[in-house]
Order: structure tokens, then C-alpha cells, then sequence
């Protein structure tokens, strides 16, 4: 790859990610590069009206309209996008939710539309922002359905065995999907994942519980001990999401429930 463009592009990507503008000594820090060569590159760039200085700071650098008009014809183009678009607005106002589409760049999702609710809580979330993977709702929601290997490699091994890797986070979107597009097999999957957090490999003791003594201002507490407020909070939110689009789909006998939770990994058997 040609050094100065590789240069270039790092730098237009650095001015970008910078949320209050950017000094050429920053610039030329960051980059470890003289800071004579970050200049031949920045003014460059300021030419081409690719970025500009910030507004009352001339010693700052920003984005300038050249890299908008840039940014907006890669959004026009994208299939995903207006696929999408025709969806997200009936599925953020039912849930007065925002709703984004992304993609993954590396670990990082890139945000590339969202339609906010009318009564949904403003997302802070910029359309042409990255984030990592593993740390954000959406980047969770594509991680979910992919095999282990790929989760682990989009998220740069971070994601670990913590448990937002798991699926079944994910089920209000497969079974919406799945409704949406008709899809039986993804309706099957996501009950897969939701059932199997619970049950797995025969056994359905998941919610006996233990007596812990002096525990809770009481002689005896009943508690069990492998589930967590967030996983019983997360679980029940997707199972009420799945049941409104995939009632038809959930497994009518404890029979078919275990042998449709057979089907997965008994490694993310109850990771609560």
C-alpha cells in the first residue's frame, strides 16, 4: 500500500473521530510523524475542502462538506439501508424505541441510519459513528447469531464468556425477523436460544433454589444461585417480544423443548 495515502486516510480518520476537533501537534502525535509532514498532508486536505477549521478555533480541524457529500452518496447507494428503511420506522414506533442499522468494520459497528420514535428517548448514537462490538446494543445483536469462532474474531477476542455474547439477548430481533420474513427456521432458532438458557441436556432443575442462612435481613433466604436480576430481566423482555411475533413456533411439550435446546452448544448452557 502506498505509504502517503495510507497516511492520508489515517489522518482524514483521525480528524473524524474527533469529537471537538483535532490540532495539527495533535495530529502529528498521534500519528508519530514529524509534524512538517502532518502539515503537507492536513492543508492538503483543507484545500480540497475534505476538512476545515473548527468554528472560533483556526487551530483546530474538523470535517468539512467534501467528506459529507462523500459520506451521503455511500448511503444512497447502500441496498441495506433501504431494505431496512421500509422496517425500522413500524418497529420504533410499536416499541417508542430508536432503532439503528449498522454494519460491522473490523470490531467496531459502524452506525449507518437510524429512525428515532416519536416517543422514543433521544440515542446518542451518530449515524457514521464506530463503536466497538462487544459494547454496544447493536453490535450485541450481530454478534448474537454468529457461530463462537466469528463472535470471537469481530469482537478481537474480547467478548470472552461474558454473558451479552449470549443469544438469547438478541431473540426480540431474530423473532421479529423471523416474523417479518416469514422465516420458520429463524422462528425455531430463537427459541432454540431461548429455551436453552434455561434448559439443556435433560435437565429442568433450573429454578430450585438453595436456603443461604442470615442472608437478606432473614433467618433463611431461598435463592437460585446461577440466576441474576439482568438475566431474568433480559430473558423475560425477549421471551414477551417472541411471543407476540412467534407464538406459533414455541415448542408445545416439555418433550419438544428438549429436544429443540439439544441442538446448541451445552457451553452457554445457564452462563447467568
Amino acid at each position: 500500500m502506498n505509504r502517503t495515502v495510507e497516511r492520508t486516510l489515517a489522518i482524514l480518520e483521525l480528524i473524524a473521530n474527533s469529537e471537538n476537533g483535532i490540532t495539527l501537534q495533535e495530529i502529528a502525535q498521534a500519528m508519530d510523524m514529524a509534524k512538517s509532514s502532518a502539515f503537507v498532508v492536513v492543508h492538503s486536505l483543507l484545500e480540497l475542502q475534505y476538512i476545515k477549521t473548527v468554528e472560533n478555533n483556526d487551530k483546530k480541524y474538523c470535517l468539512d462538506i467534501r467528506t459529507f457529500s462523500l459520506g451521503m452518496k455511500y448511503v444512497s447507494d447502500l441496498t441495506l439501508i433501504k431494505q431496512c428503511g421500509s422496517y425500522l420506522p413500524a418497529l420504533a414506533e410499536k416499541y417508542n424505541k430508536t432503532a439503528f442499522v449498522g454494519v460491522l468494520n473490523g470490531t467496531q459497528v459502524v452506525y449507518l441510519y437510524k429512525y428515532v420514535g416519536r416517543n422514543a428517548r433521544l440515542a446518542t448514537c451518530a449515524i457514521g459513528s464506530s463503536k466497538p462490538v462487544y459494547a454496544t446494543s447493536l453490535g450485541k445483536v450481530i454478534l448474537a447469531y454468529l457461530p463462537r469462532e466469528e463472535q470471537m474474531k469481530e469482537s478481537g477476542g474480547l467478548i470472552g464468556d461474558r454473558e451479552f455474547s449470549l443469544p438469547f439477548m438478541a431473540a426480540a430481533m431474530g423473532a421479529y425477523g423471523a416474523e417479518r420474513l416469514g422465516d420458520k427456521a429463524l422462528a425455531e432458532r430463537t427459541w432454540m436460544h431461548l429455551l436453552h438458557a434455561l434448559i439443556g441436556g435433560g435437565c429442568h432443575d433450573g429454578f430450585k433454589t438453595t436456603a443461604v442462612l442470615g442472608r437478606g435481613n432473614q433467618e433463611e433466604l431461598r435463592e437460585i444461585p446461577w440466576i441474576s436480576t439482568n438475566f431474568a430481566a433480559q430473558w423475560c423482555l425477549n421471551v414477551i417480544c417472541a411471543l407476540e411475533f412467534i407464538r406459533e413456533d414455541l415448542p408445545e411439550t416439555l418433550q419438544e423443548a428438549d429436544r429443540l435446546a439439544a441442538g446448541l452448544d451445552e457451553g452457554s448452557f445457564r452462563k447467568a
